[in-house]
């Protein structure tokens, strides 16, 4: 099935591979459903979204914001530690950017345990399906970028699809006329 050309300048074309067409069809059918879900009014039960438009409140189990939060920011913050006690020896570069990591969501632990005042809570499936469709959805662009070059090459690539408006005047000052003059940041062909 070929992408129409207008849908070219703000959706990735996927790479020939099942792994990736499977997940962008997963992505797609999720971000659909859920859409379609609010339109009718059944909404994602999270914080103070929880029991919206419910009548009779069900019995389910709930995580504290508190510990939803907690639950996102601690793996993260253990894995930037992990990196900067196996990965020693690395480069400048390397311990920058995981010292920059790791201290980021050692603050938000921080924050979620002696600043942040929570009111609410979530149905612990929602938590769960939530985290699973970010991680999901973050690994196929962090994949995506990672294929932009092909072994050996250093030149910078310019991605292909949504970006912020910030972001694409950064690519025209970059590149000049070598950027594509059909790619727009928000409607394509347009703005």
């Amino acid at each position: 099935m070929a992408i129409p050309s207008v849908m070219l300048n703000f959706l990735f074309p996927p790479p020939p591979s099942l792994f990736v067409s499977t997940m962008s069809v997963i992505g797609l059918t999720s971000l659909s459903s859920s859409g379609y879900m609010e339109i009718k009014g059944k909404h994602m039960q999270y914080s103070k979204f929880l029991n919206v438009g419910v009548v009779k409140k069900e019995d389910n189990t709930k995580l504290s914001s508190r510990n939803g939060m907690l639950f996102s920011y601690t793996p993260a913050f253990l894995v930037g530690l992990a990196s900067l006690l196996v990965f020693h020896d690395q480069d400048l570069r390397f311990m920058l950017l995981a010292s920059a990591l790791t201290a980021h969501f050692l603050k938000r632990v921080l924050e979620v345990l002696f600043l942040h005042k929570y009111s609410g809570s979530m149905l612990l499936e929602s938590a769960i399906i939530i985290s699973l469709i970010g991680i999901i959805g973050n690994f196929y662009h962090h994949y995506l970028l990672a294929n932009l070059r092909k072994n050996g090459e250093k030149e910078y690539k310019i991605p292909q699809g949504g970006r912020s408006y910030a972001t694409r005047e950064w690519y025209v000052s970059k590149f000049g006329d070598k950027f594509p003059k059909n790619v727009k940041a928000f409607i394509p062909y347009i703005f």
